[in-house]
């Protein structure tokens, strides 16, 4: 019995993170040229983050998880986006659908990545109908969605850099 509740949620999990969009578009509740819906999320340290914090700067918004393949193939990306981010007129801010937030502060620091993790749940994934990890959205320094991401892997490093590139050219 004990074996079919695991496989059950094994599945369960892999469906969430397998789940393909392939042709990299944003769902229906969030939509390219519109506004990005406002987040008001609690980071790792429990301080409450609000996204428009960020307006005029161009944003990077990725959603992730700890269990998720493709995010942790990502992440090394993202530590070196945020590294750089500073002065280089873009921001990094990533929220994380883990279940419990000791979960996402342990594996920042087995991993020694420092970018901003906000914690969301369930709310947040459906606000931004996200159905795969890793999600990206590129948002320009109005807080309007210009591009976005699904589960791109290492494949799409030279994507995410141009896409940053092209909206922090833009002034």
């Amino acid at each position: 019995m004990q074996r079919i509740a695991w496989i059950t949620i094994c599945l369960s999990i892999l469906s969430f993170s397998c789940d393909k969009n392939k042709n990299n578009t944003v769902t229906p509740q969030v939509k390219i040229g519109e506004l990005v819906p406002e987040i008001e999320l609690a980071n790792l340290e429990g301080t409450t983050v609000h996204l428009s914090n960020y307006f005029g700067s161009v944003i990077l918004l990725e959603f992730w998880a700890t269990w998720c393949p493709d995010c942790k193939e990502v992440l090394p990306q993202i530590q070196t986006l945020y590294e750089t981010s500073k002065g280089a007129g873009y921001s990094v801010v990533t929220v994380s659908v883990d279940s419990k937030p000791e979960i996402v502060r342990t594996f920042m620091n087995e991993n020694g990545y420092s970018f901003q993790v906000l914690h969301g749940g369930p709310q947040i994934r459906e606000q931004f109908a996200i159905k795969a990890i890793p999600t990206l959205y590129f948002i320009d320094r109005t807080g309007v969605i210009r591009a976005s991401l699904v589960e791109y892997g290492s494949r799409g490093a030279e994507e995410v850099e141009r896409l940053v590139r092209q909206l922090i050219d833009e002034q």
